[in-house]
């Protein structure tokens, strides 16, 4: 591989990196819907948080949640 193809690699490494950052950021800061709410009571959610990690876990569950909705939301530009 050639500095080049790799300088070409990382640069599209770099760009697909800051489009998630871009679309995290933005699920994050939208306000929740009805989907939301209710996959944050979801008894799957419940049962694999459990009492003692829910703490920890639901930050970020909640996160993929969102982002995968936002996600499906929009056709990708591949």
């Amino acid at each position: 591989m050639s500095i080049s193809e790799a300088a070409s690699k990382l640069s599209q490494a770099v760009d697909q990196t800051t489009e998630t950052i871009n679309v995290v950021e933005r699920a994050m800061k939208r306000p929740k819907t009805a989907i939301d709410l209710a996959m944050e009571k979801s008894p799957a959610k419940m049962s694999i948080a459990g009492d003692a990690s829910q703490a920890t876990i639901a930050p970020t569950s909640l996160l993929r949640s969102r982002l995968a909705l936002h996600l499906g939301s929009k056709p990708t530009s591949n």
